[in-house]
């Protein structure tokens, strides 16, 4: 009966040890996922901006002509 409570405590530790390292796996991910949405979101805008700049330059060439 000890051992084999003795082996259902290993069994929990490692259970525990694991969870841990995935939570903290989840947590890396979930970091790298906002990091790179963050990064896409900027270059979007980026990108809206230079095409706004366009069309406001173009306009003002039109209104200027």
């Amino acid at each position: 009966v000890e051992n084999e409570i003795f082996e259902l405590q290993k069994k929990r530790k490692e259970i525990f040890r694991e969870l841990e390292e995935k939570t903290k796996e989840k947590k890396v991910f979930e970091t790298l996922e906002e990091k790179h949405l963050n990064e896409f979101i900027k270059e979007e805008n980026k990108l809206e901006q230079l095409e706004i700049d366009d069309i406001a330059t173009k306009r003002f060439i039109r209104e200027s002509d």
